[in-house]
């Protein structure tokens, strides 16, 4: 049974990011994530697709730099 699609790895290679610059938004509760209970970190598909709609939408008052140009 897997709990997630994407390695940390894997899923910053798939948005583009350093996997250092996607650990720290997730230490900072800034996009979600999947914890097993072996407390392996990993991204499901939607997970994926709602970090990129954040990044895409996310108001420039609250501004975290997340895949900003």
């Amino acid at each position: 049974m897997s709990f997630f699609d994407f390695s940390e790895a894997q899923a910053a290679q798939r948005l583009g990011v350093h996997p250092r610059t996607l650990r720290h938004w997730r230490n900072k509760q800034l996009v979600p994530y999947t914890k097993t209970p072996g407390g392996r970190i990993g991204y499901t598909e939607t997970q994926i697709t709602e970090i990129l709609y954040q990044a895409r939408y996310r108001p420039d008052e609250t501004d975290t730099g997340i895949l900003r140009n």
